[in-house]
């Protein structure tokens, strides 16, 4: 028995009407694709929206600049309020500070960038020495030693009235 499908003209197939169940399946299958996309608008927002929301920062003072010694990199301890939703809390962070002059100063950050741990300067040996991988950096905050990929922090900072104050980001 011939197969009659196999000789049906080009023509013949474009002028064929979908069936209903047909023209259903296409209906069904566009309206689920429009209510998908319209669902997803709002995820793909919850995503996207931190890379366009402005950084907040805030300046945070750390000490005055006559307290702090030239040559010798100073431990500094900060603090500020901070505020989540309804919970308050006082944030902590430490910093060292560096001035040779007494004009110009260095802030630097005290995390190790190779795997967080806080560094600390150590006076006999004069560099700064991470505790976890003995990662090393000199009194400026450049890798001398250890697996540490890049320096440490180094934080924008100001003197206004005798005091030096930090900038740092929220949630810092």
């Amino acid at each position: 028995m011939p197969d009659h499908r196999a000789t049906e003209s080009f023509e013949d197939a474009l002028t064929d009407t979908p069936s209903r169940r047909a023209f259903l399946a296409y209906a069904s299958g566009a309206l689920s694709l429009v209510i998908g996309g319209l669902l997803a608008i709002p995820l793909v927002g919850f995503v996207l929206a931190p890379v366009f929301r402005p950084r907040k920062s805030r300046w945070v003072q750390l000490g005055h600049v006559a307290d702090l010694p030239r040559g010798i990199p100073t431990k500094l301890v900060y603090s500020y309020p901070t505020t989540d939703g309804w919970l308050s809390k006082v944030a902590r962070g430490t910093v060292y500070a560096l001035t040779e002059d007494g004009k110009s100063y260095t802030v630097l950050s005290n995390l190790c960038p190779h795997a967080g741990c806080g560094v600390r300067w150590d006076e006999q040996k004069e560099y700064f020495q991470c505790p976890c991988h003995d990662g090393r950096f000199d009194r400026h905050g450049k890798v001398t030693g250890g697996p540490p990929p890049h320096g440490l922090k180094e934080f924008a900072h100001k003197v206004e009235g005798g005091s030096l104050l930090v900038e740092l980001e929220e949630g810092a």
